[in-house]
């Protein structure tokens, strides 16, 4: 376990993307997750004609604090200290979560929530963990990522997940994953890369419950794959990267092996996105490592395996680390945030707009950071007060601020001003 207040510092947003995302507890850390999609319009271009501003009448007049930002493909969220969820930008699928499909600017209230204590996004479906372990999905359903066990494809507002009391979850590009009590572990939705775990191919609309021989300290779902974090302080991981895509001759799927990620010490918090995860150890060091290919892994097969992982040092002591679609962002145990990989969106917040600066920079003007969230190429900060600063791509709307285009250096999500 870690001190009070260091551990406030590791509550998380990804994912998959990244997070994709959020923890109940002290120990509390993000991951967002994203999926991918080809590069978004030039920077004249108008917002989405079905953008919704919300109607003045329905604007918050007072800023609502956040504790917890999670930022999908192109949507985000935040869970309020009040108990809501606000979410904002691409609504196509209903992963906004206010009963309709339109995409809107600002931050909108989620219906039906009152009691969220977290928040997790996926590509475009949206989790809140509720008081007492009650948890809710809501948008993309088409492979049971809601996990309400129906077959509606959109799923527009939050639907119940029966599971017992929740203490985590994460969502992946397709698939979702949640840790209860007593350290097990649950997930569903699309399985056709192993994400979900079980052998069997196909969707699974309901959760069924993940075996890996010891209890389950975190999970973090990625695009396509799975990671936990387990009694032991080892990660293992199962599925693939969405960068690995190589189905075995026959056809067939892979099978369900975690494995465990070599090279990595005794780690504390885990984060994942599209083609990688990242870990950070118990020196506060931030560990990374994608996937790889295997001749006659797992059942004589090919196999998909996590690679070696590797210490990102030029960072130093990490609190959390957020993984969005190639590119990364980690706060320090002071707070500050240091972004590197593709800018080709300004999602690195420095102002600049090179695709791969091969540089670690600082997004401009952020305060005290306490939390990121990363979605696919954009990215969000939290600071203590509650207040959410976004960067990076904007035509859906996903940086919050009432306007469409991009923002290379961070702006105010406009409900929490």
């Amino acid at each position: 376990m870690v001190p009070l207040a260091r551990a406030l510092l590791l509550a998380c947003v990804c994912a998959g993307c990244g997070s994709r995302t959020g923890l109940l507890d002290l120990e509390a850390r993000d991951r967002p997750d994203a999926g991918t999609r080809d590069a978004g319009p030039p920077d004249a271009a108008p917002p989405p004609p079905d953008a919704a501003p919300l109607p003045d009448a329905e604007r918050p007049r007072e800023r609502e604090p956040a504790v917890m930002v999670a930022a999908g493909l192109f949507h985000t969220c935040a869970a309020t200290r009040a108990g809501r969820v606000h979410c904002w930008g691409h609504n196509n699928q209903g992963q906004v979560g206010d009963g309709t499909t339109a995409t809107r600017l600002d931050p909108t209230p989620s219906a039906g929530i009152g009691d969220a204590v977290s928040v997790a996004a996926g590509r475009e479906h949206t989790c809140a963990l509720l008081a007492a372990g009650r948890l809710v999905c809501w948008g993309a359903n088409l492979a049971g990522q809601v996990g309400d066990d129906s077959f509606d494809v959109i799923v527009p507002s939050a639907r119940r997940v029966a599971l017992p009391a929740a203490v985590q979850v994460s969502a992946g590009g397709t698939h979702t994953c949640a840790r209860v009590e007593g350290d097990r572990l649950y997930c569903w939705g699309d399985n056709a890369f192993g994400q979900v775990g079980p052998s069997a191919r196909g969707t699974y609309r309901a959760p069924i419950e993940v075996p890996l021989g010891e209890p389950v300290l975190e999970v973090s779902a990625g695009f396509q794959h799975t990671c936990a974090l387990v009694a032991s302080r080892r990660v293992l991981c199962w599925g693939q990267s969405a960068l690995v895509v190589r189905p075995p001759p026959d056809g067939s799927l892979p099978r369900f092996a975690p494995r465990p990620v070599p090279g990595l010490p005794p780690v504390d918090r885990l984060a994942s996105g599209d083609y990688d995860s990242c870990a950070v150890d118990e020196a506060s060091t931030a560990w990374c490592w994608s996937f790889r290919v295997v001749s006659g892994g797992f059942d004589g097969r090919d196999e998909v395996v996590p690679d070696r992982a590797e210490p990102v040092s030029e960072i130093g002591a990490v609190a959390q680390i957020a993984l969005g679609h190639e590119f990364r962002c980690a706060v320090d145990l002071d707070g500050r945030v240091t972004c590197w990989g593709n800018n080709d969106r300004g999602q690195l917040g420095d102002g600049g707009a090179d695709a791969r600066p091969g540089a670690f920079v600082t997004p401009i003007g952020l305060p005290e950071t306490r939390l990121l969230g990363a979605g696919w190429r954009h990215a969000c900060a939290l600071a203590p007060d509650g207040v959410v600063r976004c960067w990076g791509r904007n035509w859906e709307g996903q940086l919050g601020d009432g306007t469409g285009g991009e923002h290379r250096p961070p702006v105010v999500a406009g409900v929490f001003r």
